[in-house]
């Protein structure tokens, strides 16, 4: 059996088939996960999906095939991107299909019951030539897939721009705005300390800006000068020396009251850390090069994760590289281009191998795989890299022998 559909409900039936012999399938949705359950004769046998939930919107494959000779029940859903098997004594072999609902339940000549709400498309049932429904009764249903369009009353305030997620929406507040309406953030949250004045709009890249005191200073005007001291210095009424080593990413500069070094623009540290590494946010796919000042992470585009903003939440998408598209792209071709193991693979076309030169300054050849059935990458094969002080290594090595 097959089955398309696209919701937000986290409840309701998704189709209910009534068998010979009094044997019925179920699948429906709960909590937002698919539930597949099985009764024969008054006994239930029930399987949950529980990898992702699927009322996200967004337009899900899902498919059940009984194996009769490994008595395996697989299920597939999103066109193999996950799967789940159970071991099931097949009882359905040779059994008549006698209803088939989809979007309800019904149990005898009862109504129907637990319906469904979104969209659904492709029903199949069966294993002979035509497994689609033909001449269907249709109650309560209309073709398409048409919903009302959250943005049509413009719910978004201060010149914030709506995204219409499919029956629910979201804000792309401007700088100088927070909070899922995009509500002004001086009105609203006042981030400034120290009795500072919080000013907005502002030409800066927050939107916003702290108009501090004189012995105020700080993005937030949260750092209070009893006595300044010169530059790299820190302290009163004995100012000392910040020593903040610059070679290991810090700005020189440290607190005024206590020593505490501060990382350069664009780099971040981790905790625990002596050193702050660079942002590095791939600008292709991040909002702009800064990043979180602990984690490292980079305000990504929609539909782009990594912490330097590198990678797509589908395996078949890939970052655009075009000027006037951004985000990720879904490719129906080839594998797209991705970032994995500090090396850059290039859109690759399925059944062929990409090579490339090895990360970090190693020598060989590193491979990776496109695989023409599953449409998708293959891990990364590194066993042909050397890293350059292993290679100098051997070369001594050699040379006294």
């Amino acid at each position: 059996m097959v089955l398309l559909f696209r919701t937000r409900s986290t409840n309701g039936v998704l189709m209910h088939i009534a068998i010979t012999g009094g044997i019925s399938v179920l699948m429906q949705l709960e909590d937002g996960y698919i539930h597949y359950n099985y009764t024969d004769n008054n006994v239930n046998v029930g399987f949950v999906f529980d990898h992702v939930k699927v009322n996200d919107g967004t337009w899900h494959y899902f498919e059940v095939r009984w194996l009769k000779v490994s008595s395996e029940l697989i299920q597939i859903l999103d066109y193999g991107h996950w799967t789940k098997t159970f071991t099931i004594q097949p009882t359905i072999a040779g059994k008549q299909i006698q209803q088939v609902i989809v979007g309800g339940q019904r149990l005898g000549t009862g109504p129907v019951t637990n319906q469904f709400t979104g969209c659904v498309q492709n029903a199949l049932v069966g294993n002979n030539g035509y497994t689609g429904l033909t001449k269907p009764d249709v109650h309560q249903a209309r073709e398409g897939c048409i919903v009302d369009n959250p943005c049509s009353n413009n719910p978004c305030s201060n010149g914030a721009t709506c995204v219409n997620e499919w029956e629910q929406y979201s804000c792309k507040c401007p700088p100088g705005t927070i909070g899922p309406n995009c509500q002004d953030i001086c009105q609203n949250y006042n981030p400034c300390e120290n009795f500072a004045f919080c000013r907005s709009p502002s030409p800066n890249l927050y939107g916003y800006h702290c108009e501090c005191g004189e012995l105020q200073s700080g993005q937030y005007c949260d750092e209070v000068l009893l006595q300044p001291c010169p530059d790299n210095w820190y302290g009163f009424p004995i100012c000392g020396p910040c020593n903040c080593p610059e070679d290991k990413g810090f700005s020189g500069h440290c607190g005024t009251t206590k020593r505490e070094c501060r990382c350069k623009s664009n780099h971040y540290r981790p905790v625990g850390s002596d050193r702050c590494l660079p942002c590095d946010c791939y600008m292709k796919g991040a909002i702009n090069d800064t990043c979180h000042p602990v984690t490292g992470q980079c305000p990504c585009m929609e539909s782009v994760v990594g912490r330097q903003c590198n990678q797509c939440e589908s395996p078949y998408a890939g970052i655009t590289l075009q000027e006037k598209e951004e985000g990720c792209k879904v490719m129906f071709d080839v594998c797209p281009r991705n970032y994995i193991g500090n090396v850059w693979w290039d859109g690759t076309q399925y059944g062929y191998v990409r090579i490339r030169d090895c990360p970090h300054g190693g020598k060989g050849d590193a491979k990776r795989n496109c695989s023409h059935e599953t449409r998708l990458w293959g891990e990364p094969d590194f066993t042909n890299c050397t890293s350059s002080g292993l290679t100098k290594l051997l070369e001594q090595v050699c040379f006294k022998i």
